[in-house]
């Protein structure tokens, strides 16, 4: 099991940023690296991402939500 996590400060509202995070399918609308999102954030819920870097090709991510917090 692998866990990831990542932090970085944001100037906007914070219900704002859940939002837009929160909406797992639509993260290849604004995010140049995943070419494919899919899931809920809800402990135990599946969750599928494409990854896409340069001169690395297409990573493939399968795992479920283990642990968050909004």
């Amino acid at each position: 099991m692998y866990k990831v996590e990542v932090r970085i400060g944001v100037a906007a509202p914070v219900d704002d940023v859940y939002d837009i995070l929160a909406d797992i399918d639509a993260w290849p609308t604004w995010s140049p690296i995943h070419v494919a999102a899919s899931g809920k954030l809800s402990f135990g819920a599946p969750f599928h991402s494409e990854e896409k870097f340069e001169g690395l090709g297409v990573w493939e991510i399968d795992g479920t939500v283990a642990d968050w917090t909004p």
